[in-house]
């Protein structure tokens, strides 16, 4: 199945006339993917996230769970957009910010990264 779609669909949620000029694999070359998208001169990041019919459910999960973060200010991704049927972006997807960092876990913590897990009103 053709990737190409989806990053239309991406684009798209990102404004009018916006197109993806780069994608990057996050886990080894794969998905999920960091895209830049180009609106109007102006270069956005985002992630993007696509599943299958079986993997429904965990985008829908992680949909709730972006949104609770944002309703209640926690540090997060945010959700842009998602289409859990696949409709508008030819199989599911979710569309979220970047967060500036990394998602690999250091074998031992440091302090400042513990300091950091810590939530702050």
């Amino acid at each position: 199945m053709s990737i190409e779609p989806v990053l239309r669909w991406a684009a798209n949620q990102m404004g009018a006339g916006a197109r993806v000029v780069a994608v990057k694999g996050l886990r080894a070359g794969a998905g999920p993917w960091q895209l830049r998208i180009d609106h109007s001169g102006t270069l956005l990041q985002a992630v993007l996230r696509v599943g299958d019919p079986s993997t429904r459910q965990l985008l829908a999960t992680e949909a709730a769970a972006l949104s609770f973060a944002e309703d209640h200010q926690l540090a997060a991704l945010r959700l842009l957009a998602v289409d859990l049927d696949g409709a508008a972006a030819g199989q599911p997807a979710l569309l979220m910010t970047v967060l500036a960092g990394t998602s690999t876990i250091p074998t031992l913590a440091s302090r400042a990264r513990l300091r950091a897990l810590v939530f702050r009103p």
